[in-house]
């Protein structure tokens, strides 16, 4: 039973470290956005050049997986103190 509420304790710590990470990757994600909308408006105005854009798009598409983990993450953890819970 120690076992238990020890992992209990580690899932929701887990948990709580999951939801900063997400609200922490959409910052980035954002930010990420703006970079890429500079880089386009640099290079229709003359000075961006395609290679920046890719590595912008790049950059955003990292940012956007890397949620995606940390929403599987949170949902393990979730999943995780639901069935220890019924033990």
């Amino acid at each position: 039973i120690s076992t238990v509420k020890q992992e209990l304790y580690k899932q929701y710590n887990s948990m709580n470290l999951a939801n900063l990470k997400i609200e922490y990757q959409k910052l980035k994600i954002e930010t990420a956005q703006s970079q890429l909308e500079q880089a386009q408006k640099l290079q229709n105005s003359g000075y961006g050049s395609k290679r920046d854009i890719l590595q912008a798009q790049i950059t955003k598409t990292t940012e956007e997986i890397t949620l995606l983990q940390e929403k599987i993450n949170l949902a393990t953890a979730v999943h995780t103190i639901e069935a220890l819970a019924t033990l």
